[in-house]
């Protein structure tokens, strides 16, 4: 799939899930008066990615897939993209005004990417599979260009219809 756009973003919304604020389920995320205006923020992610003048520094042209994907989701390969997450991350930051912005995805995928970085070394020493998960898990992430945050790499099948005593366990890590 590659980069997603805003209303691939709003449509990826409207699957059938069951949303309740205040008591009221929520027809439209996009649209409600509560919800509406967290949509807006979070589509600048979308945005940018592909903003012509922002997309080299928001994207990067994936080697395994062939597709551009978000510069969160790709592991920095040397000084350069390293220094391009920074840059990234900052631009982000003041477009955001110091709100989260794009660092929806880059917590989680941070997150993933520590991970597999320390599972790798878990498994070594203890025989387990973490490290291959988290990797299974950010490719899955860069191939739909999720928006998640840090909370979401727990459980990735928590859904609003249950309260978290209700939730299952994920085998994802």
């Amino acid at each position: 799939m590659g980069l997603r756009t805003v209303e691939e973003f709003r449509n990826g919304l409207q699957d059938g899930r069951a949303i309740y604020v205040n008591g009221r389920r929520v027809q439209d995320v996009a649209s409600d008066p509560i919800l509406g205006g967290e949509f807006r923020h979070y589509s600048r992610v979308f945005e940018v990615a592909h903003d012509p003048q922002q997309r080299d520094l928001f994207a990067v042209h994936d080697p395994e897939t062939g597709e551009w994907v978000s510069r969160f989701y790709q592991a920095p390969r040397d000084i350069s993209d390293l220094q391009k997450l920074g840059e990234a991350i900052r631009t982000a930051a003041y477009m955001g005004n110091g709100s989260e912005f794009s660092l929806i995805q880059f917590t989680g995928a941070n997150a993933l990417l520590a991970a597999s970085i320390t599972g790798e070394k878990i498994d070594r020493e203890r025989a387990t599979s973490y490290g291959p998960r988290a990797r299974q898990l950010l490719q899955d992430w860069k191939r739909r260009d999720v928006a998640s945050a840090l909370g979401d790499v727990g459980n990735q099948r928590a859904t609003a219809t249950f309260g978290p005593s209700e939730q299952g366990r994920t085998p994802d890590l």
